[in-house]
């Protein structure tokens, strides 16, 4: 039986032979020429690779298939017979004689008195014990056995080694809104970084958080790992995952997911109309004043509102019992628009009472001088502030001074990861 030509990729890498020579599978004794006609056990081995089948990881290559011959000399008499594992392919012909073997098909032609053998993986197999692109002795034998016209026969054994295929993960990315989860399938997407599974086929069997506080990660075996990240989660988060093959052989890569920048709540307090009689009047000059609202300059005391912009105005005059008990200047109201920029609402607090659930009956907040009563209606939240009586704080000698005589209704959102 020649060995491969050395430009043959077939040709093994020759494969440590097995240690036990009592091992079945062993290809034959070197130093018995009667167990492998003349040729060293070595030159009877040849090599396929799962990686050349159809769904292996090179399914471009021909390495699923290795080929030759066997050179018979019947020394002067004529060949009686040629039996391979029990089959009789003697008159083998153009046609060629299949044998099956463990892993794959062996097929026989004979053209001119010279036999030509083929040998094609035909699956592949998970009794690779060692991790890696190993043989580890798997290996299909066949069995040879000629006779001659007058009865005189030889044997010798063909072996060919099934190096194993192995899966290959690669290194993916995606991203996601903030507080929000993300599925990505490792082992097939369509971002060209599919993993590579091999002909043994893989799953996916393990995934972690590189840092376990930026949320949490679950997977399934068909390659999907689903990353929720924790509230207030932004930018790159490293999940390293494995993949393994039917028969062990595993690879690990990352995937990165690219978390949308955290936002922060806003409050927007619409200012009145100008018709409206509630609108606010000048800022007062004094910022040393407890009461004072904010500075103007400073857009985090008001959320990106200036001061004035938060102020209206009640009229003493508008009380039952006051100058113009007819009017309802003791009464204004407006809106909170909330903006959480896509997160959802946790919380709205004003002076220390949860108005969140507020709904249309409303809840109140007792301020100095006045009830706040705010209602909710398909997350838009309404206020109206009335006057509850007359108050002598007022210093100026001015009927029509307001003289920072003011009730203050301090305001604090909360979002769903945490932001305020």
């Amino acid at each position: 039986i020649p060995p491969g030509e050395p430009g043959d990729p077939s040709t093994p890498t020759p494969p440590s032979e097995p240690g036990d020579p009592e091992t079945p599978e062993y290809p034959g004794d070197p130093e018995d020429p009667s167990d492998d006609i003349d040729l060293e056990a070595g030159d009877s081995l040849r090599v396929v690779d799962e990686a050349g089948l159809s769904d292996g990881s090179d399914a471009e290559a021909t390495t699923e298939t290795t080929s030759g011959t066997f050179a018979i000399d019947t020394k002067g008499d004529s060949l009686q017979s040629l039996v391979i594992n029990g089959t009789d392919v003697t008159t083998a012909g153009s046609d060629g004689i299949t044998v099956n073997g463990e892993y794959g098909t062996l097929t026989v032609s004979e053209s001119g008195g010279e036999y030509q053998w083929s040998y094609t993986l035909d699956d592949s197999t998970t009794d690779h014990e060692s991790e890696g692109p190993a043989i580890d002795n798997v290996r299909d034998i066949f069995n040879l056995e000629v006779t001659d016209s007058d009865g005189d026969t030889d044997q010798a054994r063909l072996g060919i080694d099934v190096k194993d295929d192995v899966p290959t993960a690669v290194d993916d990315s995606a991203e996601t809104a903030e507080d929000s989860a993300v599925t990505y399938n490792v082992l097939s997407n369509n971002d060209d970084t599919s993993d590579t599974q091999g002909a043994d086929g893989a799953t996916l069997t393990a995934a972690s958080l590189r840092d376990d506080t930026q949320g949490t990660v679950s997977i399934a075996a068909d390659g999907n790992v689903t990353f929720t990240p924790a509230p207030g989660v932004e930018g790159d988060v490293v999940i390293d995952y494995t993949i393994t093959d039917a028969d062990g052989d595993t690879s690990s890569a990352t995937l990165t997911v690219n978390v949308a920048e955290d936002s922060t709540p806003e409050i927007v307090i619409p200012p009145g109309e100008p018709e409206d009689p509630s609108t606010p009047p000048e800022v007062p000059e004094d910022p040393e004043n407890p009461e004072y609202p904010g500075d103007p300059e400073d857009p985090s005391d008001d959320i990106d509102l200036d001061a004035g912009d938060s102020l209206r105005v009640v009229d003493e005059a508008g009380l039952s019992d006051g100058s113009n008990a007819d009017a309802d200047t003791e009464t204004t109201s407006g809106t909170f628009a909330i903006d959480t920029k896509g997160d959802s609402l946790q919380s709205v607090v004003i002076n220390g009472t949860d108005v969140t659930a507020a709904g249309s009956d409303g809840i109140t907040v007792n301020g100095e001088y006045g009830t706040l009563t705010v209602t909710e209606t398909d997350g838009t939240y309404s206020w109206s502030y009335t006057l509850d009586a007359s108050t002598t704080d007022h210093s100026t000698v001015d009927s029509t001074a307001i003289d920072n005589v003011r009730d203050i209704f301090n305001l604090e959102v909360t979002d769903s990861d945490g932001d305020t």
